[in-house]
């Protein structure tokens, strides 16, 4: 078994092997034009997660970082509306 650093990178892995992933859907339907993969339903019901946003106290005031954060969270809400 191998790890990576993301599910994008292990996305692009999977084009080279026999290996399996599970991933969000999402994330699969905005990769296949670049990456072709075979998708499969998974054989039993999967839990929803949630993605969350962490970061050092110290960046807590930071201009630049809450500029960031208040981005990726309204980007984040557009995307989970549709």
């Amino acid at each position: 078994m191998r790890s990576f650093p993301g599910f994008l990178a292990a996305l692009w892995q999977l084009r080279r092997s026999n290996a399996i992933l599970t991933v969000s859907e999402r994330l699969v339907s905005a990769v296949s034009p670049a990456i072709p993969l075979r998708v499969f339903e998974p054989p039993l019901p999967l839990e929803p997660y949630t993605i969350v946003m962490v970061w050092h106290p110290r960046t807590d005031k930071a201009p630049s970082d809450v500029w960031m954060r208040q981005l990726l969270a309204r980007v984040g809400a557009e995307v989970d509306a549709r």
